[in-house]
């Protein structure tokens, strides 16, 4: 079984027992929940141990890199909040806030990269891609977004629109734009 596959039925499994408590009385869900509380608390402390260790060991820190790429390994100590989320989780989290706006107006969002000089690429899709209030939605609307959850951002690039449509749908309003009382 691969470890993606685990960690969602597992995540599974826990959902399923959790929804079972609701039907419990108060006293007997307060007792399940310090328990997993207790649990993860003694986990995370064990966790933050051992990765502490591995990392004050300069031959171990090649292998502790290796675990981490690992997706259960990484996901169990994102749980635990050992690890930061990537830098292209914090971006993804950022175009979410900013989907639902988009596609009021027929359009969405994707990320191409992120560089090394942390410069992220941006291409907008839909109605969106080639929208003459394109400019608008990114500067008042996407890219304020992005710099509150990312303040580590050097630059936001937006890709060139896709030149092999057959049809582009146009947008003349900006879903961010300040339109005050019309």
């Amino acid at each position: 079984m691969s470890s993606n596959k685990a960690a969602v039925e597992l995540d599974e499994l826990i959902e399923k027992i959790l929804e079972k408590t609701n039907e419990w009385e108060t006293s007997q869900r307060d007792i399940a929940l310090s328990l997993k509380t207790a649990v993860e608390d003694f986990h995370r402390e064990a966790l933050h141990r051992l990765i502490a260790c591995l990392h004050d060991d300069p031959a171990s820190q090649g292998g502790l890199r290796r675990a981490i790429r690992e997706p259960m390994v990484y996901a169990l100590l994102r749980h635990h909040q050992l690890l930061k989320p990537s830098l292209e989780e914090q971006v993804l989290v950022a175009l979410d806030e900013a989907r639902p706006v988009l596609s009021q107006h027929g359009g969405n969002i994707e990320l191409v990269s992120i560089s090394a000089d942390r410069d992220v690429s941006l291409r907008l899709l839909g109605a969106c891609d080639g929208c003459s209030s394109s400019q608008i939605t990114m500067e008042k609307g996407v890219e304020r977004i992005l710099r509150e959850h990312c303040d580590w951002i050097r630059d936001v690039v937006v890709e060139e629109p896709a030149a092999d449509k057959d049809t582009m749908i146009v947008n003349i309003v900006s879903p961010f734009e300040d339109r005050g009382a019309l």
